[in-house]
């Protein structure tokens, strides 16, 4: 394979997974790690990807946390779909559930075939969607200052609100997902994505692979305080590692 070729390979595996490790590039192109090495060193040179402890990180992936909800929900569409549909089966017809942000949470009204349910959410996409589709569960949505870009409210009121609730399962989602810490890009939706874990008998995490091994701004909660991390398919090596935190359910 010639250089030109062997690059733009690594490029293509680089941007679809978002970040990746040498040693799953070497396995991928089945060359040493050193030729993967000096192929990094000259495509970041060239701006091309972005080094990051522990791997290689797509700029694509840099430039995803300015993406509105809407320029977002059609990126990996396929694996958040079986995702959702996965983490929908978790939740039991009459139950209080917490939906947090995110494109992959919205995708759980799809899913969803309980008889009744009661949906707490400060996410106004998750909420007009779940009005549409399921006209017969309790649906609620709490305030706060609506971020225009996300929809999805935030700040004290909601907190205060989250903070008196209780909920059988929290299901939520994560902008990034390493060193045992669940990561997002704006600290006030984690923050309430945060709270409403700690107000839930269960949490479940749903999260397509390219956030794992990925660092986001703010930490917001422990991926050992969840029950569930529903993920599309693995590496074993990375299996093993998330395995110790919680049980991985992959799709």
């Amino acid at each position: 394979m010639l250089i030109s070729q062997r690059q733009e390979k690594i490029l293509a595996v680089v941007n679809s997974q978002r970040f990746t490790t040498i040693a799953e590039l070497a396995a991928v192109l089945s060359v040493s790690d050193m030729t993967v090495r000096r192929d990094l060193d000259q495509l970041a040179s060239a701006g091309k990807i972005s080094k990051v402890r522990g791997g290689v990180q797509s700029v694509q992936a840099l430039a995803f946390n300015d993406l509105s909800v809407a320029q977002k929900q059609d990126l990996n569409l396929p694996q958040k779909r079986q995702i959702a549909k996965a983490a929908a089966r978790y939740v039991l017809s009459g139950e209080t559930i917490y939906l947090g942000s995110g494109t992959t949470i919205a995708l759980l009204s799809d899913y969803f075939e309980q008889d009744y349910l009661r949906v707490i959410t400060n996410s106004l996409t998750v909420f007009n969607l779940l009005l549409k589709r399921h006209p017969r569960y309790d649906v609620t949505l709490i305030g706060g200052n609506l971020r225009q870009r996300s929809g999805v409210f935030i700040g004290g009121i909601t907190e205060d609100t989250l903070q008196r609730l209780n909920f059988d399962r929290a299901l939520v989602s994560a902008d990034g997902i390493a060193d045992g810490q669940l990561m997002d890009i704006v600290t006030e939706e984690g923050r309430s994505q945060g709270i409403a874990m700690a107000q839930a008998q269960e949490r479940i995490v749903l999260a397509d692979r390219s956030k794992l091994d990925h660092r986001a701004f703010y930490p917001f909660a422990r991926l050992h305080d969840a029950r569930y991390l529903i993920t599309n398919e693995l590496s074993a090596k990375q299996r093993a590692k998330y395995q110790d935190d919680t049980e991985v359910v992959t799709i």
